[in-house]
C-alpha cells in the first residue's frame, strides 16, 4: 500500500448476490478496461448511489450514471449487460446531471418484471474510473446488503 494511501467507503448499489468483477460475463468490466469495481445481482428494483458526491454523468436511457466525491474519486455505475439494447425500458433514473446525491439515495427504479423477461442480465458494476483499487470486499456469504466497500488509493 503507497504511503499516502486514503481509503474510501463505497456502498453496494443493490442488495444481492456480490460479484468480484472479474467473474462479470462482459470483457470490458472483466478486464478492468474502465478501473477496478464490482458487481451486484440486484434482488430488488432498486439501484443506490454508492458513495455522496456530485452526479457527473447520466446515460440517456438511464442505466449508468457516474459520481464524484468530495474527494475526487469516480464512481461509473453500469446496471445490466447489453442493456443499451432496451433503449431505457426497464429503467427510471432519479438522477440529473449536477445533482448532489448521498450514499445509499435511490438512483434508479427498475421494473424487475420487465427487465427478467429480456435476455439482458441485470447485473450492476460498479467501477472506480478515478484510479483507486478495491482492496477489500465486506460480505457475508454471496450476499450484500449495502454493505461497504473499501478501496485505497
Amino acid at each position: 500500500m503507497p504511503l499516502f494511501a486514503k481509503k474510501i467507503n463505497i456502498y453496494a448499489p443493490a442488495n444481492g448476490k456480490l460479484i468480484e468483477l472479474e467473474y462479470v460475463p462482459d470483457e470490458m468490466f472483466a478486464k478492468k478496461m474502465l478501473g477496478d469495481g464490482f458487481a451486484v445481482e440486484p434482488k430488488d428494483g432498486f439501484i443506490h448511489c454508492p458513495i455522496s458526491g456530485k452526479v457527473v454523468m447520466v446515460s440517456e436511457n438511464g442505466y449508468a450514471f457516474g459520481i464524484r466525491s468530495k474527494s475526487g474519486v469516480e464512481l461509473l455505475v453500469h446496471i445490466g449487460i447489453d442493456t443499451v439494447n432496451l433503449q431505457g425500458k426497464g429503467f427510471k433514473c432519479l438522477l440529473k446531471e449536477g445533482q448532489n446525491v448521498q450514499a445509499t439515495d435511490i438512483a434508479v427504479e427498475l421494473d424487475m418484471d420487465y427487465l427478467k423477461q429480456q435476455p439482458y442480465p441485470v447485473t450492476t458494476m460498479v467501477v472506480i474510473t478515478s484510479g483507486e483499487q478495491v482492496e477489500h470486499l465486506k460480505r457475508e456469504a454471496d450476499n450484500i446488503t449495502f454493505d461497504e466497500i473499501i478501496a485505497t488509493a
